[in-house]
């Protein structure tokens, strides 16, 4: 578990941290402490001693590991976690493992002994020691130096949708923070050059979760950024799952609702979510408008567990979203509907989850790319980590590529969990 929450730490950006006889000093590297302080800033209190003390964990070497459980090395893991909480220009503020671990490092040389093992402090009191408002201060000053930086800060996509969750997560008592942190965001999606690009607002869509943008003040969204957010209405509709007629808007809506799908997995490790939709007319989708090759949903997946029975034992494999999304197609307008008339104009859009607040890079994997085009979708889309909508040609299509056991052995455990009869996946299990 430790291992899991150092991995998705690792999301969250770079900072150096050195150490001294009096204690934590501040001295981020130049190329990396505006990073830092935004992805400190995206963190809680709770959150951020959780990553301190997993990163630490996971990095030590056995003899530090010891000495970790022991009250000294309990002590130096609470020192870390306090100045990366606190900041200021006396504390470290750090947001790398590599950091942490110098720092305590650099005590275990002069404390490490026989120490035995001791019984840490519960969390909730070590956060509860910090002084009042850490968190929001950690915001404030990411947005001083952003601000420092002017509108060319080198700040990706991801790190400013963190930088907007940190500010929407103090609640209505810090919430003029919400419309300088959303600037920084625009800022960033503004110099997006990659894949298909949505008019604002609906951008924010494919930037920041939807439930994360409903708690934010829409007071504070609306008029004190940029023309982006003059529309917050629309951009409320959107992030409700509603159809809003609009250039964009279908795209929006679709990626909303993908994401939703993907939170339904439960499983360990990425959480996607596919739609998989046609034109309302009878065209073909290819060198069709995003918004027109969007209009009717026909499949709906999300990445999850199939357990089943395997040379006399269980067998665990995960079920990709676009997999899914095609079994339940077939499932519900049978097959010669599906790939005669419905998948040779389909096009699947793909998500996939960063923690609650972004996403991520989501092409279809082998496996999902070899049955797409087995099944005849030749078109995805999918998000990308710096915003924007990637836009991926699968074709040539071919029946033939259901042969593959890269493709046929997920889509069977796909049909036969939601009940499907497909003939042309026997004929290719032949």
């Amino acid at each position: 578990k430790l291992q899991f929450l150092y991995l998705i730490g690792r999301r969250w950006g770079e900072l150096t941290v050195t150490t001294s006889q009096g204690g934590m000093a501040c001295a981020p590297g130049p190329d990396l402490s505006l990073r830092g302080l935004v992805n400190t800033a995206s963190l809680t209190d709770v959150e951020l001693y959780g990553r301190v003390s997993a990163a630490l964990r996971y990095a030590a070497d056995r003899a530090e590991k010891r000495w970790l459980e022991t009250p000294d090395g309990q002590r130096a893991v609470v020192a870390i976690f306090r100045g990366a909480a606190c900041g200021g220009g006396d504390v470290a503020t750090c947001s790398t493992s590599e950091g942490w671990l110098r720092a305590m490092r650099a005590e275990y040389s002069r404390r490490a002994g026989d120490g035995t093992p001791g019984r840490s402090a519960p969390v909730r009191d070590i956060v509860a020691a910090l002084p009042p408002g850490c968190h929001a201060r950690r915001v404030d000053a990411a947005l001083q130096a952003l601000h420092s930086e002017g509108k060319d800060a080198p700040l990706r996509v991801r790190d400013a949708a963190g930088l907007v969750r940190g500010a929407v997560l103090l609640g209505e008592d810090m919430a003029a923070l919400q419309s300088p942190a959303c600037a920084v965001l625009s800022q960033a999606l503004a110099r997006c050059r990659h894949g298909v690009l949505l008019p604002p607002p609906c951008r924010m869509l494919t930037a920041v979760q939807a439930p994360l943008l409903q708690r934010a003040s829409p007071a504070h969204l609306a008029g004190k950024c940029d023309a982006s957010f003059a529309a917050v209405g629309l951009l409320s509709e959107l992030a409700a799952g509603k159809d809003v007629p609009g250039d964009g808007s279908v795209l929006a809506a679709r990626v909303v609702e993908a994401a939703q799908l993907a939170r339904r997995g439960k499983q360990l490790g990425p959480k996607h979510g596919c739609v998989l939709c046609v034109p309302r007319s009878a065209a073909c989708a290819e060198g069709m408008d995003v918004d027109a090759a969007l209009g009717e949903v026909i499949g709906r997946g999300w990445n999850h567990n199939v357990f089943f029975d395997q040379r006399g034992g269980k067998t665990k494999l995960v079920l990709h979203s676009e997999t899914h999304a095609v079994a339940d197609a077939l499932r519900t307008y049978g097959e010669a509907e599906c790939f005669e008339r419905l998948f040779p104009r389909a096009t699947a859009l793909i998500v996939e989850l960063v923690d609650d607040y972004a996403y991520d890079d989501s092409h279809p994997c082998p496996k999902c790319h070899t049955l797409l085009r087995g099944v005849g979708v030749g078109r995805a889309l999918f998000t990308r980590a710096g915003g924007g909508v990637g836009d991926m040609d699968l074709r040539p299509c071919s029946r033939e590529l259901l042969d593959r056991e890269l493709a046929r052995i997920p889509f069977r455990t796909a049909c036969d969990e939601l009940g499907v009869d497909c003939v042309a996946l026997e004929e290719a299990e032949a």
